[in-house]
């Protein structure tokens, strides 16, 4: 499973109620989405912040992830099944 790449570089992470799901708010404003359930787990990027991701949620089953920027603004993605 890759993650953060250097020190610094992951700023919160949060797991879904469930435990399948990690999502990981990074220095670069991307938030990564992890199946923490699948044998090869591949990293989703969710874009959209200009700068360092500070915080993030995920719901109970991993259908919407939510993201906390430096930039002032908050997103949320709907993730399909």
């Amino acid at each position: 499973m890759e993650g953060p790449r250097g020190p610094g570089d992951g700023h919160s992470a949060a797991v879904s109620g469930d435990g399948k799901w990690l999502a990981v708010g990074s220095q670069d404003g991307i938030v990564k989405v992890w199946d923490a359930s699948s044998p090869s787990p591949r990293a989703r990027d969710l874009s959209g912040h200009t700068a360092p991701v500070r915080g993030v949620d995920i719901n109970f089953d991993g259908s919407a992830v939510l993201g906390a920027s430096e930039d002032l603004y908050a997103s949320m993605w709907r993730m399909a099944g």
